[in-house]
């Protein structure tokens, strides 16, 4: 069951990722652009790691995919703090909770 929601959780974060680096390349011009496509690209890569496990039950690669969603949330949520944007730093927030919160259930003993 762990297994199941951890790899739910990782690859929705993942896929909101690429929903919103998808809004900002429509969105922008110039160089904001170009910024906006290369974060689109680490979406699908960071997408297609939180899909591995849906088809291949892997636990490590759950868990490094989870782990890298974890700093990628944290890290977005330090910018919405630095932007002064309560919404961007709280979801991100709440989203590497969830991804801590899942790596704990999918890596620590069981007892």
């Amino acid at each position: 069951m762990e297994y199941g929601i951890t790899a739910a959780a990782t690859l929705a974060s993942a896929l909101l990722g690429v929903a919103f680096s998808l809004g900002a390349v429509r969105r922008e011009q110039g160089p904001a652009r170009s910024s906006a496509l290369y974060m689109l690209a680490r979406s699908l890569g960071l997408t297609a790691l939180a899909a591995i496990p849906v088809w291949c039950h892997s636990v490590g690669i759950l868990a490094a995919a989870t782990g890298a969603m974890l700093l990628v949330q944290a890290v977005d949520g330090l910018v919405g703090i630095y932007l002064k944007k309560l919404f961007r730093a709280a979801g991100p927030f709440l989203m590497a909770s969830v991804h801590g919160a899942c790596l704990a259930l999918l890596c620590l003993p069981h007892g």
